[in-house]
C-alpha cells in the first residue's frame, strides 16, 4: 500500500456550489465546506468566479496547471421544461422556436 505524500495535494478537485442562500467551496484537502459568504441563483456564478480567480492569482506564480469543469443542466431537458413553460402563452412562438433550435443543436450532438 502506498503512503500519500505532499505530491498528492496536487492533484485534487475544488468545488464552488450555491446550497440555501450560501456558496461554498468543496476542497478534500479541507476538513470541511468552506462558506463564501450569501448569493442568489442569479449571482453565485459571479462570486464563483471570483473566488476562482483568486486562487488561480495565488498560484500563478509557482502553477500553471488548472483545470474548470463545469457541471450544467442538460440544456435539451431545459429546452423542452421551457417550452412546456411557455405552451399556451400569447406572444411566446418566437421564444419557443429558440428552445426548439436548441433541442435540434442538442439532437445532432
Amino acid at each position: 500500500m502506498s503512503k500519500s505524500g505532499d505530491d498528492d495535494d496536487n492533484f485534487h478537485f475544488i468545488s464552488y456550489v450555491p446550497y440555501k442562500g450560501q456558496l461554498y467551496e468543496l476542497d478534500g484537502l479541507q476538513p470541511g465546506p468552506i462558506s463564501f459568504g450569501e448569493v442568489t441563483e442569479d449571482n453565485w456564478l459571479t462570486k464563483a468566479k471570483e473566488e476562482i480567480q483568486k486562487r488561480i492569482e495565488k498560484y500563478s506564480t509557482s502553477e500553471i496547471r488548472f483545470n474548470l469543469l463545469a457541471v450544467i443542466d442538460d440544456k435539451k431537458a431545459k429546452a423542452e421544461k421551457e417550452i412546456t413553460a411557455l405552451t399556451g402563452q400569447e406572444g411566446k412562438e418566437s421564444e419557443i422556436a429558440i428552445q426548439n433550435e436548441i433541442i435540434a443543436e442538442e439532437t445532432i450532438k
